[in-house]
């Protein structure tokens, strides 16, 4: 995964860490995620908080939308999945729907499950954000 800065600066986002950036509100980077299927990102710095005593970091505080499943093929793979998702009729219908192995709402997001999707990933326990 990389984060792309002004002055296009390409940045192994294995090595370095948000803070050490330099951002300010109002600067934005672009994250590509997954090379293979070329997710592209445009983070954005919409407001510096103080960090609350009892919160765990990282955290998501707001979104929008489901994220795509994995290894859904990238822009394209997505929209012809959710194209064949949302048709009964289609002749990939019932594939994806196995496929993905659970009720799948592309418009649907919940910061709860997102911070417990970055809990786990950074075993940050059950610690509550």
């Amino acid at each position: 995964m990389i984060l792309k800065c002004e002055e296009d600066r390409l940045l192994d986002d294995r090595k370095v860490r948000l803070q050490d950036l330099g951002l300010s509100v109002g600067d934005r980077i672009e994250y590509v995620y997954d090379f293979g299927d070329n997710w592209r990102q445009v983070l954005a710095l919409e407001d510096a908080l103080v960090p609350a005593a009892e919160a765990v970091y990282p955290r998501c505080g707001d979104g929008q939308f489901s994220s795509p499943p994995e290894d859904v093929g990238g822009v394209s793979g997505y929209e012809q999945f959710l194209e064949a998702l949302s048709d009964p009729d289609h002749e990939e219908h019932e594939d994806m729907k196995a496929w993905v192995g659970r009720p799948f709402d592309s418009m649907s997001f919940s910061a709860a499950e997102a911070n417990e999707r970055l809990r786990k990933r950074l075993q940050l326990g059950n610690r509550q954000s």
